[in-house]
């Protein structure tokens, strides 16, 4: 119909560019991390040279870390490409637990390509040409010189943020944009979401962005509750001078007993996607009970019990991409899931509202490699 029509196409208008395939950024350089269009402008020069010819692979880890530690740990073997004149690329068994089920199996990849664009125009013909691989075996991060010269201690963004943070958001941000496929899967989940107003598009203004990590990150760092995070909230939408009438939340989380929490909450209005339904019509999987394994790789580590952990992988990747929608950010950074949320409204998002308020992190969590010279984890 045409009231149908109409509202498809304001929903579209809507939606944030970095949905779109093969998204590049440009303007607005003051509301993002600093150098961040010339930083991912260098580094897609680096990884799309004009030959191909005469480059190396710098091949990453082979390992079974998810998707975000991926993203961060890629950090380190991409600045060593940039830094030597090779080309990066992934195993092709990168993560390979995220990426088992039906979706990756009809992409026929099995690492972070089966949702984003591959990090090289020239990784299959280099290989294809016998192209040298360069092994990367350092366990560190390698930023390219050009930047840490631009970014010398005491610059004024190395007092919130240390180096290593800053290029680990600048290579998850550049890995992250979503092939043909990915974008479109995401683009109709939204739409469908919208349509449903839980939650409405674009999110509320002044929504808080909630992401609890429970599951196997207690090995890790603290767990804390719903309530310690709410409680975060709280605290700062009165510190930020938040209405009372605009007390909104938008929830992630692997734990379902956090969403019962939650959607009891009493004074904020909670946004929370519900776990889809599979073919068969029963729940994915994508909250569980047990409270001590990630949701896609709890089943067993046979493949038949990772068969859903790509749509597990799609349905977090919804979540994500509703959260960059928020104003205020809380979570506990010793997640690489709520690091990527961080680094990603630094870089992608380009709008004052989200850039200009400080993280809040839960407990304290972020760990002390990453803590920058004026480190103060409660800001409000």
């Amino acid at each position: 119909s045409d009231t149908t029509l109409t509202q498809t196409l304001a929903v579209e208008d809507t939606l944030p560019p970095w949905y779109q395939p093969y998204f590049r950024l440009s303007g607005t350089p003051q509301t993002r991390l600093p150098l961040t269009e010339e930083v991912q402008a260098d580094i897609w020069r680096s990884q799309n040279p004009p030959a191909c010819a005469g480059h190396a692979l710098v091949v990453h880890r082979r390992s079974n870390f998810g998707l975000s530690a991926q993203l961060h740990w890629a950090a380190g073997s991409l600045g060593m490409a940039m830094e030597h004149g090779h080309i990066f690329t992934w195993h092709a068994a990168s993560g390979t637990k995220a990426f088992m089920g039906r979706y990756c199996d009809e992409a026929g990849v099995h690492n972070p390509s089966c949702f984003f664009v591959p990090p090289s125009n020239c990784s299959d013909q280099a290989a294809a040409a016998g192209a040298a691989v360069v092994p990367y075996a350092v366990h560190n991060y390698t930023i390219p010189s050009k930047f840490e010269s631009e970014m010398p201690p005491g610059s004024p963004w190395r007092k919130v943020m240390t180096l290593n943070y800053w290029w680990r958001a600048q290579v998850a941000t550049y890995l992250f944009r979503f092939n043909k496929r990915t974008s479109r899967e995401l683009i109709q989940r939204r739409q469908r979401s919208a349509a449903r107003g839980a939650p409405p598009l674009p999110l509320p203004p002044n929504t808080f962005s909630i992401h609890v990590r429970h599951g196997d990150k207690w090995k890790e760092m603290n767990l804390q509750s719903w309530d310690a995070h709410l409680h975060a909230a709280d605290v700062a939408a009165r510190a930020r001078g938040v209405p009372a009438s605009q007390r909104f939340v938008y929830l992630t989380t692997d734990d379902p007993r956090v969403v019962e929490s939650a959607l009891a909450t009493h004074g904020w209005t909670v946004y929370v996607l519900p776990c889809p339904l599979q073919a068969d019509g029963s729940p994915l999987p994508c909250r569980t009970t047990d409270n001590t394994t990630n949701p896609a790789f709890g089943i067993s580590d046979s493949e038949q019990g990772h068969a859903d952990a790509d749509e597990i992988m799609l349905f977090a990747l919804e979540g994500l991409m509703i959260a960059l929608e928020a104003t205020h950010f809380v979570g506990q950074r010793g997640s690489s899931w709520t690091v990527l949320i961080d680094d990603l409204r630094h870089t992608l998002v380009g709008s004052a509202f989200s850039f200009d308020t400080p993280y809040i992190d839960v407990d304290c969590s972020l760990h002390e490699w990453y803590w920058p010279e004026d480190y103060a984890c409660d800001d409000l």
